[in-house]
């Protein structure tokens, strides 16, 4: 692990300020996902929760891009994360005494994902812009690997605020984070990339679009979007309801297993620098998704009446059997996501990379609105055949996509001009 990279200033405030709000999203999520459950019972309210943060990103993805390649995308972060903290401070405010309506949580949450629809893209720029490419794949395991160490102990933390002081409280934490992050990033130093600022907004857009005309541009973002269709609502939309309501534990059990996700993504720190050694990216990409399969296969083993009595009668046994499945699926996740990332941003120039990742996310928004209502309403019959079987045949297309795509060559451009690599943004 280069932990030399830290001494990069603006490297590590990014991973620092990312931190503090990734933990604030994650005492948000986790409430809302006990709050939200509490008070419908519903895996299909739940994921409609999940969807509407994600549907913006299907309108406004392609826009956004051309703004994060035209604008400062240090102003964009810092008046995002500003807006954010307001908003939930709002909230709070505006609700204290009473409890939060689930008309509100769905209007935060579409507001969330419209911010989101610009922050994302503007967030996926800011490593390839302080880094040099050799770099990349060990800047973003070391980057992914800080974030979940900062995640070990927030889903404990969560419940006991969330079952003392209640959803206002997360909230507030959250937005005390956004703030933070903010402030950070006053400090950041971005090289700034020459782009095609004279081209009208409309122009940017399409050049964005002609990035897919690439059939392994293509492949790759299909790749990123079945994650999102078919594959992680299985997990994200079915934890807390197979915990909950299927096998009635508590919010300390689901909390375990929430830990101990992040404890899986930290193992990135062996699995990347093996799998690096031995593979070139495409290679390993493909590998993780093998891991990935293996963990979501293991689901399966719940269609045993025995096996499923057998667990369902001790929360234990319940909370022992997800932590596996849970740590083979994410460990395999949390490593593909790192040589996926790294792909995207080689296969990229550099000054294409907010309105490529707007498409990108746009695709991914889809993928998300269309997942969580799908398998929200798969959870719902109560049949957990019915959803594992869909992200077995989410995977089996993911592995068969990944076929289509070559190793990298030269990065992918729609107009011949060159960055200028000492000109820095202050």
């Amino acid at each position: 692990m280069n932990f030399k990279l830290l001494k990069n200033r603006t490297y590590a405030l990014f991973i620092f300020g990312s931190i503090i709000t990734l933990m604030g999203d994650t005492f948000l999520d986790f409430g809302l996902a006990l709050y939200v459950l509490h008070i419908t019972g519903s895996a299909a309210k739940y994921s409609f929760v999940i969807a509407i943060a994600a549907f913006p990103s299907i309108i406004l993805g392609p826009i956004s891009g051309s703004l994060v390649d035209r604008f400062d995308k240090k102003k964009l972060l810092i008046l995002f994360d500003l807006f954010r903290g307001v908003l939930l401070t709002m909230l709070t405010v505006f609700t204290y005494g009473r409890g939060i309506s689930l008309i509100e949580i769905y209007v935060i949450a579409f507001v969330f994902g419209i911010c989101s629809s610009v922050y994302r893209p503007c967030v996926n720029t800011v490593i390839p812009s302080i880094v040099e490419g050799k770099d990349l794949v060990g800047a973003n395991t070391l980057y992914m690997m800080l974030l979940q160490l900062g995640l070990i102990i927030a889903p404990t933390i969560a419940v006991i605020i969330y079952q003392s002081k209640g959803i206002s409280s997360i909230i507030i934490f959250d937005a005390i984070t956004f703030f933070i992050m903010a402030f950070v990033a006053v400090f950041y130093k971005l090289k700034r990339s020459s782009t095609n600022d004279n081209g009208s907004i409309v122009e940017n857009i399409k050049d964005g679009f002609r990035l897919f005309k690439d059939k392994e541009i293509l492949a790759l973002c299909l790749n990123g979007t079945f994650s999102y269709l078919l594959v992680i609502p299985l997990f994200a939309v079915g934890l807390p309801f197979i915990v909950k309501d299927i096998f009635n534990g508590t919010d300390n059990n689901y909390a375990t297993i929430q830990t101990m996700i992040s404890v899986s993504a930290i193992g990135i720190i062996v699995t990347v620098p093996i799998i690096s050694k031995k593979m070139k990216d495409l290679k390993a990409l493909n590998f993780t998704m093998y891991g990935m399969l293996v963990g979501i296969c293991t689901m399966l083993l719940l269609i045993n009446h025995s096996f499923f009595n057998y667990i369902k009668s001790n929360n234990l046994r319940m909370v022992i059997f997800l932590v596996l499945v849970s740590f083979i699926f994410y460990l395999s996740f949390a490593t593909y996501g790192i040589f996926f990332q790294t792909i995207n941003q080689r296969k990229i120039n550099n000054k294409f990379f907010g309105r490529y990742y707007s498409v990108l996310l746009m695709m991914f928004g889809i993928g998300s609105v269309l997942g969580n209502a799908i398998f929200g309403f798969l959870y719902d019959t109560k049949v957990i055949l019915y959803p594992v079987i869909l992200a077995i045949t989410g995977m089996i297309l993911k592995i068969l996509l990944n076929k289509m795509i070559t190793p990298i060559e030269e990065p992918v451009n729609v107009v011949n001009q060159k960055v200028d690599e000492n000109n820095y943004e202050v």
